[in-house]
């Protein structure tokens, strides 16, 4: 518990208000947490001495800056981690790498904390590591009695030899957007693996720990949280959250899936085209919702493809009633380049106009991806009418991947003030440039040569591989 107190002029009077506040208000009512989302990542030991058994960790968390229904904000400067072999860091053990929580541009109530930390583990296997957080915002529409929650995320790691050095997926994206009632609500986490591993995501209902923090450290607790769903949790797109007066359906949508006009809701996470975009068409009531998502990291070996990663995001949701309408964003098709041509994307966006509608505003460009940098995004015009930006990479021999690369990028507007009733809205959409060794050049046929001679021989010869990275090349025969 963190209580911040106004000064006053007597030690006496000071000891005086926090014993009323602490007699008063109780453990469930005066609560720290209010955290809106986070994650954890994780990558084996790149120092010299590069022990694979040392794994170095980042948590990304966001949380509530202003304080909701008269909870007080959030406070969050130190955290308590479970390793998932049987040991925490000690309680509170971790500070955030800030004094204070970072505000977020353009979300003047949510602010980011990060904390760093390490652990060397005592052999190789799976491990679960764990963040529980104090409690979530009350009021959440989607599951029963939010407040007395816990807040829960993990990442799970597999340590062995055969895979090297490796590095969980990094969600490159904030979980900050907010929604409005009528509006179709995106998010895509903008998942990147620094290996070349495959990704595959997934929607996922939030978890808690009924015993919290508290009864998962010595002498009394084990280390080994024991997470459970969050009570009566439904995905947000649920009939049952509002009264049967008021269904959610559908509304037009042009991306991907294309909305279905008075259908049932859909709240759904792409796996195969905006890998990872979760779309949900469309919110109809006001409120606090939350969802998570699982990230999982697969890598091919001799005894075929493994599970070796997974990163979970919890996230909230805050729909607002609100005439503004999201901006819509152009972005380029997607390209198949060779290695060593550069690449060029104009993006551009217009602020969203209805009527009865709020005025247009300028709109800021985003794009998040792992190749940002050495790749760069410079946006160039803010409107209104209309927002453009320029992306530009130059590839290289080693950008050639079996997995093209997913550029995302987002459109903001910028409503004046923010308020409950006036959010910003985004609109996203992900570019993929796929790369490619480039061909052999100069390349020659002699028929009847080589080793032996004999009519069924050819001879091929080509100059030196301009991509000295590359471990083999493929040669093809067309008969006839």
């Amino acid at each position: 518990m963190h209580i911040t107190l106004l000064r006053v002029q007597s030690l006496a009077r000071v000891a005086a208000l926090v014993l009323v506040v602490w007699a008063g208000l109780g453990p469930r009512v005066v609560r720290a947490s209010h955290i809106r989302a986070g994650d954890i990542q994780a990558k084996v030991d790149t120092t010299a001495n590069r022990n694979p058994r040392r794994i170095f960790f980042k948590m990304v968390l966001y949380t509530d800056l202003v304080g909701t229904g008269g909870q007080l904000p959030a406070i969050q400067p130190t955290v308590t981690i479970f390793f998932g072999d049987g040991t925490s860091s000690g309680k509170d053990a971790i500070p955030r790498s800030t004094p204070n929580a970072v505000p977020i541009p353009g979300y003047p109530d949510t602010g980011l904390n990060v904390y760093y930390f390490e652990h060397t583990y005592p052999s190789t296997g799976r491990f679960t590591v764990e963040f529980i957080g104090e409690n979530r915002n009350d009021g959440v529409l989607n599951m029963d009695l939010s407040g007395r929650q816990s807040f829960y995320i993990s990442t799970k790691i597999y340590l062995d030899p055969i895979f090297g050095r490796n590095r969980t997926p990094v969600l490159l994206a904030p979980a900050v957007d907010r929604a409005g009632v009528g509006v179709p609500f995106l998010h895509n986490p903008s998942a990147y693996d620094a290996d070349g591993d495959s990704l595959s995501y997934e929607l996922l209902p939030c978890q808690q720990v009924p015993s919290g923090v508290d009864g998962n450290l010595p002498p009394t607790g084990t280390n080994s949280p024991v997470p459970v769903l969050c009570t009566n949790y439904r995905y947000p797109n649920s009939p049952s959250i509002t009264p049967a007066t008021n269904p959610p359906l559908q509304v037009a949508y042009s991306g991907i899936p294309a909305g279905i006009p008075r259908a049932p809701a859909i709240f759904v996470m792409d796996n195969v085209i905006n890998r990872g975009q979760i779309t949900w068409n469309a919110p109809v009531a006001a409120g606090f919702y939350n969802a998570a998502l699982i990230v999982k990291e697969w890598r091919r070996t001799p005894a075929g493809v493994v599970n070796i990663g997974e990163v979970i995001r919890d996230m909230q949701i805050i729909v607002s009633a609100t005439n503004n309408q999201p901006p819509t964003l152009t972005i380029p098709a997607d390209i198949c380049v060779i290695a060593g041509q550069p690449v060029t994307g104009i993006v551009t966006a217009t602020d969203g106009v209805a009527a009865g509608s709020t005025a247009q505003t300028p709109i800021t460009l985003f794009a998040f991806a792992g190749i940002l940098p050495p790749a760069t995004f410079t946006q160039t015009q803010t409107g209104p009418p209309l927002a453009r930006g320029t992306f530009s990479w130059q590839t290289e021999c080693r950008d050639v991947a079996q997995q093209p690369y997913q550029v995302l990028f987002k459109a903001r507007d910028n409503p004046n003030p923010v308020t409950n009733t006036n959010p910003p809205l985004i609109d996203e959409k992900v570019w993929r440039i796929r790369v490619v060794g480039p061909p052999p050049q100069n390349l020659r046929a002699t028929a009847n040569a080589g080793v032996g001679g004999g009519l069924n021989r050819s001879l091929l010869t080509w100059n030196t591989y301009q991509c000295a990275n590359a471990d083999s090349l493929y040669i093809y025969r067309k008969e006839n």
